[in-house]
């Protein structure tokens, strides 16, 4: 009986401390979701500032661009304007 008892208590007594281990994990649990969370906001963050930082430099290089093929148009039209005097200064 009186081992049957003392087993009893230790089971009583281990219950405890299963029931105080269970709050710790929970309470590390609900720390370590709020972390994901603050990680992941600050992923979509990144990527968004990367986005528009993407589309601005594509902006820029597509109006360059531009400018150069603008820019290489009104050359040939003013090589062709020489015409013949281009070809006589040589």
């Amino acid at each position: 009986v009186t081992f049957g008892v003392r087993k009893q208590l230790q089971a009583e007594q281990g219950m405890g401390d299963l029931e105080a281990r269970i709050a710790t994990l929970e309470a590390e649990n609900h720390d370590l979701e709020t972390q994901v969370l603050e990680l992941r906001n600050g992923v979509e963050v990144i990527e968004k500032r990367e986005t528009e930082h993407k589309a601005v430099e594509d902006k820029k290089r597509k109006d360059q661009i531009d400018f150069l093929k603008y820019q290489g148009q009104h050359l040939d039209a003013f090589l062709r304007q020489l015409g013949p005097q281009a070809g006589a200064g040589k």
